[in-house]
């Protein structure tokens, strides 16, 4: 059964599209290769989605849902250092902490919500309505450990009727031009089975909220980017991120159609994708050849017992050899390894700042006294100078392929998120220039820095801009492209639905659109 178009307040319609970059949307919808975008931009209004929370890709979709800021949920990469330690932990996105999506406070008796694949959240008890979760997700093995619905019914229901949701890689050792295509093609029939599954759950009472998520922009825009035009030869895949957007369009359309037409509808992405090869090396050699991190001595590994003598035969194996050989190790053998380096290669005792391992932005932390086990810098003056010192020489590094710099942004989390010396966060967030190809090397005027690359060799890396494209009765039609913060739209979601915002939000509605006169706020 469809939502009434008697409902006083209009049901709220929000369909993502996970990485959908904000400049091909732009594009795209420029050319009409996007026509259910562009209708509701034309209706409506568009919207630059910015803030802090977006400075690392993981767990930007629990800011946006829950309006809690990233500093207090916790959750920015699928690896990150256990506080009080110089332990590597893996997360998941249940490692976000108090930060509920704003669906959990709908009025039992009056909202139901209608959820299907939620990115970064699993299904919760309590919410009337249905959920499905984790059940065609992005790396939805490293979000949580299992499909779920709620009623526990449906989930049966829609394996029966649909299947399961089929996986899809990020990126395949492989690398040719026919396993992606394979993946392309399978991700156009998943993006399909998707809009049936979520118009199947949509159809099966009165919703006034419907949340549902396409994920193959992300997963396999990954493995086609470098095929367009830009970047390589035409080929059969030169269109094919643009192929996954018209699909996921033409499914927005479908869905659009079941709804009554006074819905506020919102189509989604929190961030974007652009050019980037990793840049792991790059920080590493950056903190060890400027005299940041120190390396562990030789002697120290003889006299440290059985699991550091390993590390340090595997420190003597050549890394071109470890890295040829890891790439074939089950994930959880190659976390393990990874841990144990960051753990017992560096003389924790004389290092003023480390890197927590990441493929793209760089996470720098500073070894702080009263922080870390073996800290040497002193909160207050001498903290902030060490950032001084480091941001510095970061923004004197050169990309010598292209003669400009090399780093786009740093940005520091005590001021950013205005929380002083964090426990948990990196305390700088690197972001590189985007370019079209590895960055071997890079140039500081006190020497050259180098990095080999990784068995994981993708091409493309998240844009910290996403997009909102809006329409319905509670939003004022403009030409204006306008700039939203991400802690803000779950608020602005609550508020359109006269619910009451809890206290834990950070955010506040957004002026630009039309909420219910007698809407609560933070109580």
């Amino acid at each position: 059964m469809l939502m009434s178009e008697e409902t006083a307040i209009p049901p709220l319609v929000i369909l993502c599209i996970d990485a959908a970059d904000i400049e091909l949307v732009k594009r795209w919808s420029a050319y009409c290769f996007l026509p259910t975008l562009t209708s509701v931009i034309d209706a409506g209004a568009f919207f630059e989605v910015t803030g802090a929370d977006l400075v690392n890709e993981t767990g930007s979709w629990v800011s946006l849902f829950s309006g809690v800021a990233k500093h207090k949920h916790g959750f920015y990469h699928f690896r990150r250092l256990v506080p009080g330690t110089y332990t590597l932990e893996q997360t998941m996105a249940a490692s976000a902490k108090d930060s509920p999506p704003f669906w959990q406070f709908l009025c039992e008796g009056t909202n139901k919500a209608a959820i299907v694949d939620p990115p970064e959240f699993d299904a919760l008890p309590d919410v009337p309505g249905i959920q499905l979760t984790n059940w065609a997700a992005h790396e939805s093995d490293r979000l949580w450990k299992s499909t779920r619905s709620e009623p526990a019914h449906i989930l049966p229901e829609i394996m029966a009727k649909f299947g399961a949701g089929e996986k899809l890689d990020t990126f395949t050792h492989d690398g040719s031009e026919s396993a992606d295509f394979a993946d392309f093609q399978r991700a156009l029939a998943r993006i399909a089975l998707k809009g049936k599954v979520s118009r199947d759950i949509i159809a099966r009472d009165r919703f006034d909220v419907v949340v549902a998520t396409f994920f193959e922009a992300h997963t396999v825009g990954h493995r086609l980017w470098s095929y367009q035009s830009d970047f390589s030869a035409p080929s059969r895949l030169t269109n094919g991120v643009r192929d996954l957007y018209q699909a996921i369009d033409g499914e927005l359309a479908q869905t659009m159609a079941q709804l009554p037409i006074n819905c506020n509808v919102f189509i989604v992405s929190v961030y974007g994708m652009a050019g980037m090869f990793p840049t792991t090396g790059l920080v590493e050699a950056f903190l060890r050849d400027l005299g940041y991190q120190t390396p562990r001595p030789t002697a120290q590994f003889v006299t440290g017992g059985e699991t550091q003598l390993l590390a340090m035969l595997r420190r003597a194996i050549p890394h071109s050899l470890r890295k040829g050989v890891s790439q074939y190790l089950p994930t959880r053998v190659q976390e393990q390894l990874i841990a144990s380096d960051f753990a017992t290669n560096t003389d924790w005792g004389t290092t003023l700042a480390f890197h927590i391992p990441n493929l793209y932005n760089g996470l720098i932390r500073l070894n702080v006294n009263g922080r870390e086990p073996q800290g040497i810098i002193e909160p207050g003056a001498e903290f902030e100078a060490m950032l001084d010192r480091i941001e510095a020489d970061l923004r004197l590094l050169v990309d010598p392929k292209t003669g400009q710099p090399a780093v786009a942004n740093v940005v520091r989390t005590a001021s950013a998120f205005d929380c002083g010396i964090h426990h948990g966060l990196p305390d700088l967030f690197v972001e590189w220039e985007w370019a079209p190809h590895f960055m071997d090397t890079v140039v500081h005027p006190n020497g050259t820095l180098t990095q080999d690359p990784g068995h994981y060799h993708r091409s493309s890396f998240h844009r910290p801009t996403g997009f909102v494209a809006a329409a319905g009765p509670s939003i004022p039609p403009t030409d204006a492209i306008r700039t939203i913060d991400v802690r803000d739209l779950a608020p602005t979601f609550l508020a359109l639905l006269d619910v009451p915002i809890p206290p834990v939000t950070d955010g506040t509605p957004s002026p630009f659109f039309a909420a219910p006169t007698n809407t609560s706020t933070n109580v």
